[in-house]
């Protein structure tokens, strides 16, 4: 029994190490080919001026296999897209990583970076006293601007910024503000809510500023947490991969009993008879197709195993999507809206 206790655990091993190994493998090789996959369809899309397509498929490509060189493609590809405050964030982001590995083109990066500075187009969201109601929330183009921001001048690309107002309680706004070219500073004053009149009458708390697309979409708000599929996955996967792993360990215990089994027909493997011969070749068949089956049991049920293990431990949860959506510098296409570049 222990040693089929050690038998399984050793399988079991080899089966999620193996099967971990292939999945980070195959995750990392597809990425890369995809990421190389776009980023030559945004080096021609850039020849025939496709700018703006050119940019988001440089980013997605950046996305999922990030390099110096594709950044750089990025940052002057916003450039010449007219998308200066992305440029300005990307080619900075260049030179801090080109730096960091003692690459050459790290002046490049700063001289493009330095000479867009002082054509940056800024944004003010001024937040007066009687508009600065308890649990404000402001998003530009669907980032949430921390309330440290509120009437600073922000790096943003000239054009029209989507920004929403919500707070408990009261009725949430959209409103679009145009932002000029050229240097221009615009500044936004945010106006005082209106009160919900629904959730005044029921004393209940404001819808929840997620209930609503980031960018005035409406989307039903189910109250599912972030997630919440990712994990629902995760879980099923890999209860299909402990599934798997039960049935490899019994076709460990059939393998065994045929062994077993073959071991008692003629122990000496001396003067066995006809019979004896026919049925230790049969019993040799069945166990070589019991080890096989056990194989592919443990294999497939490792992977399920660490595929709902991954599934779960990425799923983002309410905390992380919150930070994740924090106003900040991005080379994505999401951060086209309210770009800038300083840790804020």
């Amino acid at each position: 029994m222990r040693t089929l206790a050690r038998r399984f655990a050793f399988r079991l091993s080899l089966a999620t190490s193996t099967a971990a190994f292939v999945c980070s493998a195959q995750s990392s090789d597809s990425n890369k080919a995809m990421a190389v996959s776009l980023f030559d369809e945004a080096t021609a899309l850039m020849d025939q001026g496709a700018f703006a397509q050119a940019c988001l498929k440089f980013a997605n490509s950046n996305r999922l296999d990030p390099q110096l060189g594709v950044l750089l493609h990025l940052a002057n590809c916003y450039e010449k897209d007219g998308q200066l405050a992305s440029a300005w964030a990307s080619w900075r982001d260049a030179a801090e990583l080109a730096q960091a590995r003692g690459d050459a083109r790290v002046k490049v990066a700063k001289d493009r970076a330095s000479a867009l500075a002082a054509k940056l187009s800024k944004l003010v969201i001024e937040v007066p006293e009687d508009g600065a109601v308890e649990g404000l929330q402001i998003r530009a183009d669907g980032a949430l601007v921390d309330p440290a921001l509120w009437g600073t001048p922000v790096p943003v690309n000239a054009g029209e910024r989507v920004l929403q107002l919500s707070a408990p309680g009261k009725l949430a706004r959209t409103v679009r503000v145009t932002v000029a070219g050229n240097a221009a500073v615009t500044t936004y004053r945010v106006e005082p809510l209106e009160d919900d009149p629904a959730q005044t009458a029921t004393g209940g708390v404001g819808a929840s500023p997620s209930a609503a697309d980031p960018y005035g979409s409406p989307r039903a708000d189910s109250g599912t947490e972030p997630g919440a599929t990712q994990r629902t996955l995760g879980w099923v996967t890999g209860g299909l991969g402990v599934v798997g792993l039960g049935f490899g360990l019994v076709f460990e215990l059939q393998r065994s009993s045929k062994v077993s089994d073959r071991a008692a027909v003629c122990p000496t493997g001396k003067g066995c008879s006809a019979d004896e011969d026919a049925r230790v070749n049969a019993l040799n068949d069945e166990v070589s197709q019991a080890a096989t089956l056990e194989t592919i049991a443990f294999t497939a049920g490792g992977a399920l195993l660490v595929g709902g293990v991954v599934l779960l431990l990425t799923a983002p949860s309410p905390r992380a999507t919150a930070a994740q959506l924090q106003f900040a510098p991005s080379v994505s296409p999401h951060s086209a809206g309210l770009t800038a570049v300083g840790r804020w």
